[in-house]
C-alpha cells in the first residue's frame, strides 16, 4: 500500500505513430485530388491510441465479529472500495470483411489506483484511506458495423464484443482475471486513400465505449466507460 496520489500512465508514443501523424499531414494536401474515397476491404487496419478509462464503484462491506456466548454478531469497521479513472493506451488490429462489417481485436492497458476507505471503527480509531495502483489489462475482440456510406470520408461505427481483462496488483504480489463484454460506437475521419503503396489509407479514430466486466477484483458485474482516440493505417 502507500498514500493517496493521482496516477500516471507513462506512455511513450511509438515513433510509427509520429510518422503516420506526418504521412497524414503532408500528404492531406493532395487528398482531394484523389478518386478512391473508403479505404480497400479485407487488408489489415490497425490503430494506435490513447484515452481515459473510466473508475468503477466495487462497493463495501461491515467486518463483523460474532459472540462465542450467544451467537450474535456485531459490526468492527466499514469498508469501501472504489476503482480510479485512469489514463490508458491501447492497439487495435482489424479487417474489414465487407464494406459494412469489420472483425477487430483490441487490447489496452491502464494504471488505476484501487482506493479502500475504512471507517466507523467501533474503537474510534480515525478513518483511512488504503491506496494500491493496479495494472489493468483488458483484451478484447468484435465487430464493428459501420453506418455511413463509403463516398464519405467521416464514417460512424457502432460496435460490440467480448473478451478478458486482469488486474495485476502493485508490487506484482496477486493477479487476478475475468471476463467482459462491451458496446460502443464511435467514428472514423480518412484523411488519405490511396490506390496502391504499403499504407493504403490514413486517418483518425474516435471511440466510445461501455465494458461489462465480472471477476477480478470483484465479484460483481461492474461498468465502466473508455475513451479512446487515435491514428487508424490501413495497409
Amino acid at each position: 500500500m502507500r498514500a493517496p496520489g493521482t496516477a500516471t500512465l507513462r506512455v511513450s508514443v511509438p515513433r510509427c505513430v509520429a510518422v503516420a501523424v506526418l504521412f497524414l499531414f503532408n500528404a492531406g494536401a493532395s487528398a482531394n485530388a484523389q478518386a478512391t474515397i473508403a479505404p480497400p476491404i479485407h487488408r489489415l487496419e490497425v490503430s494506435l491510441g490513447v484515452g481515459l478509462v473510466g473508475g468503477a464503484d466495487l462497493g463495501g462491506q461491515t467486518a463483523e465479529e460474532r459472540s462465542s456466548s450467544a451467537g450474535a454478531t456485531f459490526g468492527l469497521f466499514d469498508t469501501a472500495t472504489e476503482l480510479g479513472s485512469a489514463p490508458a493506451f491501447d492497439v487495435r488490429l482489424g479487417v474489414a470483411i465487407t464494406s459494412r462489417f469489420t472483425v477487430e481485436g483490441r487490447a489496452s492497458l491502464s494504471r488505476p489506483e484501487l482506493r479502500t476507505s475504512i471507517s466507523g471503527d467501533t474503537e474510534g480509531a480515525p478513518a483511512i484511506t488504503a491506496v494500491e495502483s493496479v495494472d489493468q489489462y483488458l483484451f478484447d475482440g468484435g465487430v464493428a458495423v459501420r453506418l455511413g456510406g463509403r463516398a464519405t470520408r467521416l464514417v460512424p461505427f457502432v460496435s460490440a464484443g467480448a473478451g478478458y481483462h486482469r488486474q495485476l496488483h502493485e508490487g506484482q504480489t496477486l493477479a487476478e482475471g475475468g471476463s467482459l463484454f462491451y458496446a460502443g460506437g464511435g467514428v472514423t475521419r480518412w484523411l488519405v486513400v490511396r490506390r496502391q503503396g504499403l499504407v493504403r489509407a490514413a486517418g483518425f479514430r474516435a471511440d466510445a465505449r461501455l465494458y461489462f466486466l465480472s471477476g477480478g477484483i470483484s465479484p460483481d458485474t461492474r461498468r465502466q466507460a473508455a475513451l479512446s482516440g487515435g491514428v487508424t493505417l490501413v495497409f
